[in-house]
């Protein structure tokens, strides 16, 4: 399974994702997730530097977290993947978490 995270300039993968568990070939559907996308490793999650304020940010970028066991059943390399659309395109396309996704 795969994690989607919506991370805010500044920030990391960290606290609570956006979904969890998200099947990967709804990421390929759904997000335009692809193997050429940048991506780094497990160990070294993303983080997007950006514009310092002391207001609340929102989240600019998607990151689709593979983990080992669903890369190596799919072909793929595990790590955090970035995603070319927006928090709120993501959201539109997956809709509300739904039991079983």
């Amino acid at each position: 399974m795969a994690t989607i995270w919506y991370v805010r300039d500044g920030d990391s993968t960290y606290g609570a994702p956006a979904r969890d568990d998200f099947p990967l070939e709804r990421c390929i559907e759904r997000l335009g997730l692809t193997k050429n996308l940048p991506r780094s490793e497990l160990i070294r999650p993303p983080r997007f530097e950006g514009p310092q304020t002391d207001r609340p940010r929102e989240p600019r970028h998607v990151v689709c977290e593979v983990d080992v066991a669903e890369a190596l059943a799919h072909g793929w390399v595990p790590g955090f993947y970035r995603l070319v659309i927006s928090p709120k395109e993501a959201a539109k396309r997956l809709g509300p978490p739904k039991v079983g996704d």
